[in-house]
Parts: structure tokens; C-alpha cells; sequence
């Protein structure tokens, strides 16, 4: 079921990955020493954590969240994604 979910919404997974590619230009351009907002920051450490299903991409927005702490920037933690709840029956 989850592979013809995914088959059927291409379009919003072509959208999602897109999404991500340009969170991680912009983290690479703040990693870099540009200047980059506060609310950029958020919006990026959110998108990250959000992102946990790829390898390495919820711990990057984690660090990045922690990393501003410690330089007194307050950055929300994003809401934790509910679990998903799965029968494991196939109709």
C-alpha cells in the first residue's frame, strides 16, 4: 500500500524533496559564515528535524537547534511528529 501511495503522490514527494535540497543550500550557506536570520534558522532546524526519515538530517536540525542555544538564540523545537499507526493489514 505505501508503494502505490507514494506512486500516486510523486508529485508531492518531487515537492518535499525539493524542499529539503534547498533547506540544505541554505544551512551549508549559513555553515559557511553568512549571515542568516534568526527565523531562517528556525525554519531550517525545523525542516531538518521534520526530515528524520532521511540518515543524518533530524541530527543536523538538532545540532543546529542546540548550536543556537548555546549562543543565546532561542529557536523552537518543532512539534514532534504523532507515530504512525499501522494495522499491517493489506487490503
Amino acid at each position: 500500500r505505501r508503494i502505490l501511495d507514494v506512486r500516486e503522490d510523486l508529485d508531492g514527494v518531487a515537492v518535499r524533496a525539493n524542499g529539503l535540497c534547498q533547506t540544505l543550500d541554505r544551512w551549508k550557506e549559513w555553515a559557511d559564515g553568512r549571515d542568516v536570520g534568526s527565523a531562517d534558522l528556525v525554519e531550517i532546524a525545523s525542516t531538518l528535524e521534520h526530515h528524520d526519515e532521511l540518515p543524518g538530517t533530524g541530527q543536523l536540525g538538532e545540532w543546529l537547534t542546540r548550536w543556537a542555544d548555546t549562543q543565546g538564540a532561542v529557536l523552537q523545537r518543532p512539534t514532534p511528529k504523532p507515530p504512525s499507526i499501522e494495522m499491517g493489514i493489506d487490503l
